[in-house]
């Protein structure tokens, strides 16, 4: 037999983009997901963070202003997976 072992640990093609060689160069990518009443929301856009903690922070400082904007849930995405349940944005 071939041994159909692959090595390197990591199945998984490389992320778009990522630079040949360099993945710890890669930094991690989190940004929030939005969506109203009806659907998923293109407005307000999210910024991207290096690390959960910021965009948690962000999301804490912005709540207001993006359930002002009609956004009902904010998922936290982890290159393009989610990272937990979708926060649920009360409404004045």
């Amino acid at each position: 037999g071939w041994g159909g072992r692959e090595g390197g640990g990591g199945g998984g093609s490389r992320p778009r983009g990522a630079p040949r060689g360099g993945s710890m160069t890669l930094r991690p990518q989190w940004e929030w997901r939005f969506e109203g009443v009806a659907g998923p929301l293109d407005r307000p856009a999210s910024p991207v963070f290096g690390n959960r903690y910021d965009a948690e922070q962000w999301l804490g400082e912005h709540w207001r202003a993006l359930a002002a904007q009609g956004v009902a849930t904010a998922s936290l995405q982890h290159e393009e997976t989610p990272a937990g349940p979708p926060v649920v944005l009360p409404h004045q």
